[in-house]
């Protein structure tokens, strides 16, 4: 199988070994802190990517999916949609990304990282981020649709931008092999910890094994030249910016599309 790379997006959740507990419900996801804040997930909810626990394998002429996914609290302002109505930017993306997974379902696997995981915002220090064992594992496609639809069903975001804590998250959750993965990354914003970021270094890691990063940039996204040289260390050239939802939805369903395609030629 010829290796591929991805898009960091992060995504996945209910896996094909029968033993497996079923797709969670927003309950399962433990979404309550003492302080009532938001929680993306707990780590009782099943284990995946290089930690194991999930189903990380593709299907035969399949590919994997692993989605890096700003919740920030940027994320919380409008966009337009096609039907000419607002609704925050991360109900849009969310649903652009459900839109591009459903037809190749059965042909992926696919996990998810969203960052922050607290929405407690403390300027200049890099917010904390779950791995993805207490967060979306990765699982087939269906199930894992189902998991990300109960995520965002009460959906809520805030906090600041912890881009580089979220590759580290990815880096520990992919695993090692000759399997055709994407990695897709969205965001509106740049990242905000106080050093120097060293996303790009993990990105050209991965893509030294075949594993490339995408990074698609929201409407008003900042910090674009470090989005692309991102991409450009993830052997995509640059960061794919998108002013619609519909341009967004084709984006990410030609990603995974060709990921798929690699798999099986």
């Amino acid at each position: 199988m010829r290796p591929f790379a991805g898009l960091l997006l992060v995504f996945c959740l209910a896996a094909c070994d029968p033993s497996a507990p079923p797709p969670a419900t927003w309950d399962d996801l433990d979404a309550s802190r003492p302080d009532g804040s938001f929680r993306v997930g707990s780590p009782s909810v099943g284990g995946g990517g290089g930690g194991g626990g999930g189903t990380t394998r593709p299907p035969e002429c399949g590919a994997r999916v692993l989605v890096v996914f700003d919740r920030s609290g940027s994320m919380n302002e409008a966009w337009t949609t096609d039907a000419g109505e607002e609704a925050p930017r991360w109900q849009v993306a969310s649903d652009a990304l459900t839109a591009a997974l459903e037809p190749l379902a059965a042909r992926i696997v696919a996990g998810a990282i969203l960052f922050p995981t607290s929405m407690e915002r403390e300027p200049g220090l890099c917010a904390e981020v779950d791995p993805i064992g207490a967060q979306l594992p990765f699982r087939d496609g269906a199930a894992f649709l189902s998991a990300w639809r109960a995520l965002w069903a009460h959906g809520e975001v805030g906090g600041s931008t912890p881009l580089d804590v979220a590759f580290r998250r990815a880096d520990e959750a992919l695993p090692i092999d000759d399997e055709v993965t994407a990695v897709v990354v969205l965001t509106d914003g740049m990242p905000t910890c106080a050093e120097a970021t060293a996303a790009w270094d993990y990105a050209a890691e991965w893509s030294a094994r075949g594993v490339q990063t995408w990074v698609v940039g929201l409407p008003g996204a900042f910090g674009v030249d470090v989005l692309d040289q991102i991409a450009a260390a993830g052997g995509t050239g640059a960061a794919l910016s998108v002013d619609d939802p519909a341009a967004l939805t084709s984006a990410l369903s030609g990603i995974v599309g060709d990921a798929v395609d690699q798999a099986c030629p």
